[in-house]
């Protein structure tokens, strides 16, 4: 793999966020044998060493961002390198600087929460967000694909540490911690502190305080009375703290996966007029309570809702569970897996394949996995194969790269309004994320080009990565049947679940 390279900034107004969840994916991509390289106009020390810690180097650009300027700086920076992908993070970038970008011949990941742009020409345009969805992305290229929904939430490596964790809920919160993004241009912490004057005094406290926040003396002096008080000034280990507290106030950016990840609790601030649909939609679920923007949330309505909280041990565990539930922690390496596998194409099967799927059928893990794990003689599979591309019953399709190298295969039995399904990857495809783009692209042809209504699949229990990608693609697990004599577990999609 080649370097990624990556379009954010942080200064005192915009925050830390989009360049927090860009290294959630440079990890990612490094963690695959890549490189990654961040273009920033300029890197505060903190962000810095931040990005640095993680083996990520900086280039300075002397642009303001989102200009035409700044876009032809960041091409020529990386036109001259060995490259994979460009990633563009902030609300500076529109659809102008994708065009110049596009234009100029490089592949394009674009990350948005609101559709702000006037148009979209990027490859690839992610939100994470649980609010996400085409309608904010109709002024796109056809050849743009999207990444939407939660199912992509960007996490830094490490939170994934503690995935198999479980929280605690006392009775009673006693640990209260306080995290409002890496600026907070509106003082809102100066609130919440004003807050624990008269609703906290019990709560032992922790307050994290920006790395791109100037008023941390400021914050200091209105703390000063609080002896249950502590001040970290931009803390690297958010995970642990995270983990350590019982319940927080944040601010209803990306933090919030990582508190949703970590089933912690929490009262949410809107920092940012596109953070206002990220916080309805956790209060909706019963993920998190919403105290709208700043503006609204007065020292008052932190104390009320702070006293609510504290004492409901019932409430809190209700937000844990649905917190945990809607994140996986998997979403950066998604990302990475679809810019890996961009450029998938499919084409119907022919005679000249028929060497191809015998060596892929054959391969021993693959034979590992079948429902008959003897090896297929040549001739057997030659009669078999030309049985299939003349039974019209039979749809078979291989998927290619963008370099037209054959990835895997996939093939559909129609019965009625229902077709069987059956996959095969080539075997230097597999594990890296093409299994769930070739299956969407698939189902997608199918049920563009066939009256199913339904596509059932059909796994060994101990078959991991097979029962992975079909949960990945958004098919149902249904539970078991007998296949050729031994237990399966039972897939289905409908043809409205089709996931991109």
């Amino acid at each position: 793999m080649r370097t990624l390279f990556f379009r954010a900034d942080a200064d005192s107004r915009i925050g830390t966020g989009h360049v927090m969840r860009c290294l959630a994916i440079a990890q990612a991509w490094l963690d695959r044998g890549g490189k990654a390289v961040f273009l920033m106009r300029q890197a505060r020390s903190g962000i810095r060493a931040r990005v640095e810690r993680e083996g990520a180097s900086i280039i300075e650009l002397g642009c303001e961002a989102g200009t035409s300027a700044d876009a032809e700086q960041t091409v020529r920076q990386v036109a001259q390198r060995e490259r994979d992908w460009l990633v563009v993070d902030g609300y500076q970038f529109g659809g102008e600087y994708q065009d110049v970008i596009k234009s100029a011949g490089l592949k394009l990941l674009f990350l948005d929460d609101c559709g702000h742009c006037s148009h979209y020409s990027a490859d690839l345009v992610l939100n994470q967000n649980l609010h996400a969805n085409e309608s904010l992305y109709a002024r796109r290229n056809a050849e743009t694909e999207l990444l939407l929904g939660a199912h992509y939430a960007l996490l830094r490596r490490e939170f994934l540490r503690w995935k198999e964790w479980t929280r605690t809920i006392p009775d009673r919160a006693r640990k209260l911690l306080v995290t409002l993004g890496g600026s907070d241009p509106d003082n809102v912490t100066e609130h919440v502190i004003e807050a624990l004057k008269s609703a906290g005094r019990d709560l032992q406290t922790t307050i994290l305080v920006g790395a791109s926040n100037p008023r941390y003396r400021q914050l200091q002096q209105a703390a000063a009375g609080l002896e249950r008080v502590s001040m970290i000034e931009n803390a690297s280990n958010m995970a642990e703290r995270m983990a350590e507290a019982d319940m927080a106030v944040a601010g209803a950016g990306s933090t919030c996966w990582e508190l949703c990840f970590l089933g912690l609790p929490a009262i949410v601030i809107d920092l940012a007029e596109n953070q206002r649909p990220v916080s309805r939609e956790l209060q909706r679920l019963g993920a998190a309570v919403d105290l709208g923007d700043a503006a609204e949330a007065t020292s008052v309505r932190i104390a009320e809702a702070l006293s609510a909280l504290v004492g409901s041990r019932e409430r809190r565990t209700a937000m844990s569970a649905m917190g945990r539930s809607l994140i996986d922690g998997r979403g950066a390496s998604r990302v990475c897996q679809d810019m890996e596998s961009r450029g998938l194409r499919l084409r119907r099967a022919g005679e000249g394949d028929c060497k191809l799927l015998w060596d892929w059928a054959n391969d021993p893990e693959i034979r590992a996995s079948a429902f008959s794990p003897e090896p297929i003689p040549w001739e057997s599979h030659v009669s078999w194969f030309r049985a299939r591309l003349a039974d019209r019953a039979s749809l078979f399709f291989i998927a290619l790269n963008a370099e037209d190298v054959p990835v895997g295969q996939v093939r559909y039995h129609l019965e009625s309004d229902r077709a069987v399904l059956s996959v095969n990857m080539d075997r230097q495809f597999r594990g890296k994320g093409y299994a769930r783009r070739v299956l969407a692209l698939a189902n997608q042809k199918l049920f563009e080009t066939s009256d199913a209504k339904f596509i059932d699949a059909y796994v060994k229990p101990e078959n991991a990565p097979s029962l992975r990608a079909f949960g990945n693609a958004g098919f149902r697990r249904i539970g078991t049947r007998e296949v050729k004599g031994e237990e399966a577990v039972h897939f289905v999609l409908e043809r409205n679940g089709i996931h991109s």
